[in-house]
C-alpha cells in the first residue's frame, strides 16, 4: 500500500542484510598469508572457502537484485547522463558484494566490511531519495479490461484505496481490447455490456472537451478519469515482457506510470491471475473489487 519508491527502498534494505548475513560468515584470506605471493596492485584481501549453502545463498541474493535493479532501472528511466553515471557506480559498487569478488573494499575487520557494504547501499539510497522532491503524491488506480467490464463506474473504486480522490486512469491496452471485444466476441449480451462501457468512456471524453480525456475529467466530484496518449515503449522495459502480450503491455504501461510519478500510489486493479502473478514480480501493488 505503498509508492514504487518505498517498495525499492525497503527491498534494498532486505538485499542488504542478506548480504551482511553472507559476508559474517565468509572466510577472508590474506593474498601473502604464506609470505611467498606479492602480487603488487592487487587487493589484500578476498573471499575464500563459500560452502554449498552459502553459494545457494549468493545465487538466490543474485536473482533477486537483478529482478529489484530491472524496476529501480524502469523509475529512472528517463535518468539524465549524469544520473545515469551515479546509477551505473551504484550498480557496480553493490554487485561487487553479491559476486564476492576481490576488491579494495574488504579487510580483516568483519565489522568494516559490513559498514562499507552499507555505505555502496547507501549511494541507491540517495538516488532514491530525488524521489522525495518530485512533487504531491498521487493515488492512480488502473484497471484492466475485466475489471472496467465487470465496474465500470469509478465512484465504486474508492473502497480499495479508502480515499474520496484518485485518478482513474485508463490504459491504451486496456482500450483497444475494449474495442476488439465489442466487435470479435461470440456472445451478444456481452458484446453490448462492453458497447455501454465504451459509450461511457466516450461521454468523458465530449466532456474533457478539446483535451478528451488526456488532461482528466472530474467525475464523481473527486475523481479524475484520465487516460495514456501512447502504448508503452516495450523495447526498453523488463526484459521478460512480451510484446505481443496484452497483459505485459499492461504490466510496461503500469511501470512508465510508475516511472513518471515515482512518489505516487500506483495501483492495478485485476482479478487476473496471470496478470496479478505478473505485477508481484514487477513489484506493482494490485487489487481487485
Amino acid at each position: 500500500m505503498t509508492s514504487v519508491t518505498v517498495r525499492l527502498q525497503s527491498d534494498l534494505e532486505d538485499l542488504t542484510e542478506r548480504i551482511a548475513n553472507l559476508i559474517r560468515e565468509l572466510p577472508i584470506d590474506r593474498r601473502n598469508r604464506n609470505g611467498r605471493v606479492i602480487v603488487v596492485g592487487a587487493p589484500d584481501y578476498n573471499w575464500r572457502g563459500a560452502t554449498s549453502e552459502q553459494m545457494n545463498a549468493q545465487l538466490a541474493i543474485k536473482r533477486d537484485y537483478v529482478e529489484w535493479f530491472g524496476i529501480f532501472n524502469s523509475v529512472f528511466a528517463n535518468a539524465t547522463d549524469h544520473l545515469s553515471r551515479r546509477i551505473d557506480k551504484a550498480d557496480k559498487r553493490f554487485r561487487m558484494w553479491i559476486e564476492l569478488k576481490r576488491n579494495w573494499s574488504i579487510s580483516y575487520d568483519r565489522g568494516a566490511n559490513e559498514e562499507k557494504l552499507r555505505a555502496d547501499a547507501k549511494l541507491f539510497d540517495e538516488i532514491l531519495a530525488i524521489l522525495d522532491a518530485s512533487g504531491p503524491a498521487e493515488i492512480i488506480l488502473i484497471p484492466d479490461t475485466n475489471a472496467i467490464i465487470g465496474e465500470p463506474g469509478p465512484i465504486h473504486y474508492k473502497s480499495i484505496v479508502s480515499d474520496n480522490t484518485f485518478v482513474f486512469l485508463l490504459l491504451p491496452t486496456v482500450l483497444a481490447e475494449l474495442d476488439a471485444l465489442k466487435m470479435n466476441h461470440r456472445n451478444p449480451d456481452f458484446r453490448k455490456k462492453v458497447n455501454k462501457v465504451i459509450t461511457r468512456i466516450k461521454g468523458w471524453r465530449k466532456q474533457g472537451g478539446q483535451g478528451g480525456l488526456l488532461k482528466g475529467v472530474t467525475v464523481d466530484r473527486t475523481v479524475t478519469v484520465r487516460t495514456v496518449a501512447s502504448g508503452p515503449d516495450m523495447e526498453h522495459t523488463l526484459s521478460w515482457l512480451d510484446k505481443d502480450s496484452s497483459d505485459d503491455r499492461i504490466i510496461a504501461s503500469v511501470l512508465e506510470v510508475q516511472a513518471d510519478q515515482p512518489n505516487a500510489r500506483v495501483v492495478l486493479v485485476t482479478g487476473d491471475i496471470n496478470l496479478l502473478n505478473k505485477a508481484d514480480a514487477a513489484r506493482i501493488e494490485t487489487a481487485e473489487l
